[in-house]
């Protein structure tokens, strides 16, 4: 990311490490902002996976019958847990197959989301074909081999619905793409997803780590029962816990992105000359990409220096400002993004 470069002649930010002043250049001078990022690093943005083995039915006689394994015990076990009637029979149906089930869980996903999940075939399976299929209601948990032996934890999501089959995305006949498929939207998370910011040792202070909330909570805000609520929540001096705003919900990497990008406690003097500082760089494609998520952290106020680079003779500028426009809901952004498309 494009940071502002500090020193640490603030009592608000110094500590038992000393920084040494960066020299003032053109592009960067000195300043006394601090960005989140400079101050804090995320915690929480890794995928995780769940799965399990799970029954697909309405088979158009293309299922088979599995053989004894491991999986069938397993499913049979889900099943029996479910008190279907007559497991043994249902499984040896050729219009049911059993089948694997995986997704992957987002970053900051808050119970009641919905995920894509993938339903494959395991290697010795003789269903030839899972068209039409429709995956009976699956428990998904987190899987862990330790000393060789598979451990399931608790139940993390539910999954199940109609399957799309992988050869009707591809456009093929190749028949390992109709034994694979998705589930658009088909699990649905039982476990929330916290997502947050760790405070760097050199700042960490209950003074820091409410700042940092409030900068955040003056940039973005949401509804709870109806009543205005920031996104930011300090815990303890170290850490501030986050909520995704519902526009970046589906890019929580941009989002935590941005909220590094958010100034704290900047005056407003200096507020204004990094605004005219970043609307100049944002114009020079080999920057244009970090000052562009700056610009997007600040809000409305970088709306017409947005707009500016949209104007720009250079692609790298025009994407990357349309880019922070869009999530800024601004409709300039759509016409531009489209023709860069």
């Amino acid at each position: 990311y494009l940071l502002a470069q500090v020193g640490c002649t603030s009592s608000l930010w110094r500590s038992g490490v000393r920084r040494e002043p960066v020299p003032e250049t053109e592009d960067q001078p000195q300043t006394e902002t601090h960005l989140i990022g400079d101050l804090t690093r995320p915690v929480g943005m890794n995928y995780f996976k769940v799965e399990n083995i799970g029954l697909v039915t309405n088979l158009l006689g293309t299922g088979s019958d599995p053989g004894a394994s491991g999986h069938r015990a397993t499913l049979l076990g889900e099943m029996q847990s479910h008190k279907v009637d007559s497991p043994n029979r249902l499984l040896a149906s050729p219009n049911t197959s059993l089948v694997l089930v995986r997704g992957f869980i987002p970053p900051g996903a808050k119970k009641g989301d919905r995920f894509d999940v993938e339903v494959y075939l395991p290697t010795q399976s003789l269903t030839k074909s899972l068209y039409h299929g429709w995956l009976m209601r699956t428990r998904l948990r987190e899987v862990a081999v330790v000393n060789n032996t598979v451990h399931s934890g608790h139940v993390a999501s539910l999954a199940g619905g109609p399957l799309l089959l992988l050869s009707l995305f591809k456009g093929t006949d190749d028949q390992f793409d109709t034994t694979r498929s998705l589930i658009l939207g088909g699990g649905e998370v039982r476990t929330e997803r916290s997502l947050g910011l760790t405070v760097e040792s050199d700042y960490s202070s209950i003074r820091v780590s409410s700042r940092i909330g409030a900068a955040i909570n003056a940039r973005f805000h949401g509804y709870q029962h109806g009543a205005k609520r920031g996104l930011a929540t300090p815990q303890r001096d170290n850490f501030i816990v986050l909520d995704v705003h519902p526009r970046y919900r589906n890019n929580t990497t941009r989002y935590l992105r941005v909220i590094q990008s958010i100034a704290v406690s900047e005056r407003p003097e200096t507020r204004l000359a990094r605004l005219d500082r970043l609307g100049r760089q944002l114009l020079k494609p080999d920057m244009a990409a970090n000052v562009a998520l700056q610009l997007e952290a600040i809000g409305a106020e970088s709306v017409p220096l947005l707009k500016n680079g949209l104007r720009s003779q250079e692609p790298p500028v025009r994407f990357y400002a349309a880019e922070a426009l869009a999530y800024l809901d601004e409709d300039e952004a759509a016409p531009v993004l489209a023709k860069l498309a």
